[in-house]
């Protein structure tokens, strides 16, 4: 007896990116901090914005934080990312947040966010590192 196998291309990859990378345009993907992959997390002292978008036109991106833990430590402002719903950070801000406060959580353009993409700011002080990341 003979095995048949087709091959199927896949529609789109998931790649790795950092919040270093700055614009983005993705299916479907890993964010990760200024670190990487298999990396100590991100550094003291940073001040990075990436835009993620969709590259799919009507499509809206989705970010699930598998990881997050920012350093509380030294003086305020204490780490934090913030989140746009849109395609800069003049679109409606989604949150900010410090701590493990994003750890299992999902935040994703909104139904009436026409460019589906989501800014994020992400900013360190000068004492304690973390990570994050999300697919």
């Amino acid at each position: 007896m003979m095995a048949l196998a087709i091959a199927v291309p896949l529609l789109c990859d998931g790649q790795i990116f950092t919040i270093v990378d700055g614009n983005i345009s993705t299916c479907t993907g890993a964010f990760l901090d200024s670190g990487g992959q298999g990396a100590n997390g991100y550094g003291d002292n940073e001040d990075f914005t990436a835009t993620i978008c969709p590259d799919t036109p009507g499509q809206g991106i989705n970010l699930s934080f598998i990881t997050f833990n920012l350093s509380p430590a030294g003086a305020g402002p204490v780490d934090y990312m913030a989140i746009y719903d849109g395609p800069s950070n003049a679109a409606p801000l989604l949150g900010i947040w410090t701590d493990s406060n994003l750890q299992g959580t999902v935040v994703s353009a909104s139904i009436g966010n026409a460019s589906g993409c989501l800014t994020v700011e992400f900013h360190s002080n000068e004492t304690g590192t973390g990570v994050f990341a999300a697919t």
